[in-house]
């Protein structure tokens, strides 16, 4: 379907006065600025979309992993992962060779 929409997308291009190689333009041309805007809107909102599954998958992945990289947390999460000993990361920020 997607060679199907692209073939389509420029084939009105090349066929309509005013459309310039954008989805708002064939919008607007088609619909007139009701068009341009529910094409405005839908790709703002896909955008939205993307970004919030993308910061999701994100958070429930790299979180966890980035907190057993720094603070060595058991998998049951008992002990609370800053025992007696400091992480390596609490260890790297004390040294005064960073400074």
């Amino acid at each position: 379907f997607t060679k199907l929409s692209l073939d389509l997308l420029i084939e009105l291009t090349v066929s309509t006065d005013g459309a310039h190689n954008s989805y708002e333009d064939l919008g607007r041309v088609a619909y007139g600025t009701a068009g341009r805007l529910a094409v405005l809107i839908s790709k703002t909102l896909y955008s939205f979309g993307c970004l919030v599954a993308y910061i999701i998958v994100v958070k429930d992945n790299f979180g966890s992993g980035l907190r057993h990289l720094i603070y060595r947390d058991d998998e049951d999460g008992g002990g609370g992962g800053r025992g007696d000993n400091a992480s390596w990361f609490e260890t790297l920020l004390e040294s005064e060779d960073l400074l």
